[in-house]
């Protein structure tokens, strides 16, 4: 079932990348990183379930503020 999971992640990554490249509009590229970061700290998660390793949910938590704070620096810098 994780594999599952995984796979589906990995897609819609992807898909999120390709379309980063095809748009014009520089908040909805924003947008975009959002949800690719979103779906890393998602793909972090299950791989911490499936290992049993508690210090890949830090790094996921880690890594979401600094996404957060990115988002909001970068939003703030464009405007």
């Amino acid at each position: 079932m994780w594999q599952i999971t995984a796979f589906i992640l990995l897609i819609l990554i992807f898909v999120a990348l390709l379309k980063i490249f095809f748009l014009k509009n520089i908040f909805d590229k924003l947008v975009i990183f959002d949800t690719i970061t979103t779906l890393a700290i998602a793909f972090l998660i299950v791989f911490s379930i499936i290992w049993k390793e508690i210090i890949l949910v830090d790094i996921a938590i880690v890594y979401a503020l600094l996404s957060y704070i990115s988002i909001l620096y970068f939003a703030k810098y464009i405007r």
